[in-house]
């Protein structure tokens, strides 16, 4: 898993209609910075909109 992009989940169950749990891993310096550039990204998208 380390030093690698993917990101591996299984063991997914339906709690009710609506919910599931699931079971993922994945290094979390890579992974995390992607996810912290995309929040970023919906950040300024959101107060920078235009209309």
């Amino acid at each position: 898993i380390a030093d690698t992009d993917e990101v591996y989940i299984s063991r997914i169950r339906m709690l009710d209609e609506r919910r599931f749990v699931f079971w993922n891993v994945a290094d979390n310096i890579r992974v995390g910075a992607a996810t912290n550039a995309v929040k970023i990204l919906e950040k300024h998208l959101e107060l920078n909109r235009k209309g």
